[in-house]
């Protein structure tokens, strides 16, 4: 039993350090631009549609919104056939709410209405604009 504590122990100390600093580097803007500048580069294979979906949701969800934004409008018009086009365009719009661009992001929450009327994202977009005008009106 103590000698499994001690490995686990030992893997901890030696794993941990090198999780953290990838961490940090994977979320760097230097770390964004690099891999945005990859995807510009050759655009069109699998890794480089996931990577584009993937920098902009670490974006997002590092309270980056502008670079998200752009992140989610590039997959958005980069990939059409791409299954996940909806959930990016609604991100798009979740990221120019959280910029503070309120008129583009009713204009995204409503593009979203008119193409995915029947997905459930709808209803955030919903709620979105309705956001977006209480908070006009205050």
């Amino acid at each position: 039993m103590a000698s499994t504590k001690k490995k686990v122990g030992i893997a901890l100390a030696v794993s941990l350090p090198a999780v953290v600093t990838l961490g940090f580097l994977l979320l760097s803007t230097a770390s964004i631009e690099a891999a945005q500048a990859r995807i510009d580069r050759n655009p069109e294979p699998p890794s480089s549609r996931w990577l584009q979906l993937a920098s902009a949701d670490v974006c997002y969800r590092t309270w980056r919104p502008e670079v998200a934004a752009a992140g989610y409008r590039r997959f958005y018009e980069r990939y059409p056939g791409d299954p996940r086009k909806p959930g990016a365009l609604l991100r798009y719009a979740q990221s120019l709410e959280a910029s503070g661009r309120s008129a583009d992001a009713v204009d995204i929450y409503q593009k979203y209405i008119l193409e995915y009327p029947e997905l459930e994202g709808r209803s955030d977009a919903e709620q979105g604009i309705n956001r977006i005008r209480l908070c006009r009106k205050e």
